[in-house]
C-alpha cells in the first residue's frame, strides 16, 4: 500500500507542481516519463527534465521517511536532483534574488535573498522540535497548512 501511494503522489506531486510552473505536461505524460522512462513527442525538453528531476527528488525525499526531520542539507539536495538538468549552475543552492509571482499584483510574504540561509535554519529546528513533540498526523496538518 506504501508503494502504491508513493507511486501515486510522486506522479501527482511531479505533474501539480510543474503545471503551475507552465510545464506543458499532462498527467499522462508525465507518468509516462517518471514509471516508464520514456520520452515525450513534440513536447520541450525542459518540460521532460522538469518531470524527471521532480521524480528523483520526490524518491529522494521517500528515502527520508524514516529519518526524525528534512535537514536544510536534504533539502538542497532535493533541488539539485530536481534543477541539475535545467540550470546546473544554481541547482542545489539557495536563490540570489528576490522571486515574485509573474503577472500578479500580490508580493507574498517571502525572506529576502539574503535572509535565506538564517530562515532556513529556522525552519531546519523548528521540523526537529515539531516532529519530537507533536504527533505525525498533527505535524503533517501543520506544515502543510500552517496551522
Amino acid at each position: 500500500m506504501l508503494k502504491e501511494l508513493q507511486k501515486f503522489y510522486r506522479v501527482d506531486l511531479a505533474f501539480t507542481s510543474n503545471v503551475l510552473e507552465g510545464n506543458s505536461l499532462t498527467i499522462s505524460e508525465t507518468k509516462i516519463i517518471l514509471e516508464d522512462g520514456l520520452t515525450v513527442g513534440g513536447k520541450p525538453l525542459r518540460d521532460i527534465f522538469e518531470a524527471a528531476g521532480h521524480g528523483m527528488a520526490c524518491d529522494y525525499m521517500f528515502s527520508l521517511i524514516q529519518n526524525d526531520f528534512i535537514s536544510v542539507d536534504d533539502i538542497c539536495k532535493m533541488h539539485r536532483l530536481f534543477y541539475t538538468k535545467i540550470d546546473a549552475e544554481n541547482a542545489g543552492t539557495l536563490r540570489k534574488q528576490q522571486v515574485f509571482i509573474s503577472g500578479s499584483e500580490h508580493n507574498p510574504d517571502i525572506p529576502q535573498s539574503q535572509d535565506l540561509p538564517v530562515e532556513m535554519q529556522k525552519l531546519e529546528t523548528w521540523m526537529k522540535d515539531a516532529r519530537k513533540a507533536t504527533h505525525p498526523v498533527v505535524y503533517n496538518l501543520n506544515s502543510r497548512w500552517g496551522i
